[in-house]
């Protein structure tokens, strides 16, 4: 029985490969974008102790946020101002942590990934 399998007639064509053998064909593939997830933000949050951005580029971020999701409840408010003056490490760390949250339910964390990655370290508050 094996002799008459491996003898057979062949109903079917030969198998072409999946994947391209040349350099050329393979520079013509793509890979999906990778979209920031949550991780990837709050280890970026938390690299050298930070905190939050500096006021300036603390109002730039929630600017980035509201452009982000039009039409949607706005984030919460940075600590800028008299109230930075005011408030504490803790507090200003929640309240960022408040507004990354609002990213994530809100589908707006790649615009603000990108924004937090550009910042250089003076434009950090950090403890």
């Amino acid at each position: 029985m094996n002799q008459k399998l491996a003898n057979g007639p062949k109903d079917f064509p030969d198998t072409e490969p999946m994947m391209p053998d040349t350099p050329a064909a393979l520079d013509q593939l793509s890979l999906a974008p990778v979209e920031a997830t949550l991780y990837d933000v709050t280890a970026l949050l938390r690299h050298g102790d930070r905190i939050c951005p500096q006021p300036s580029r603390w109002l730039e971020f929630y600017r980035v946020l509201q452009e982000a999701a039009p039409g949607t409840e706005r984030p919460p408010e940075p600590l800028v101002g008299s109230t930075w003056a005011s408030s504490p490490p803790v507090a200003k760390r929640t309240c960022f942590q408040q507004q990354i949250e609002w990213a994530d339910t809100h589908k707006v964390l790649q615009p603000a990934y990108d924004f937090l990655k550009s910042l250089r370290d003076s434009d950090w508050y950090v403890a």
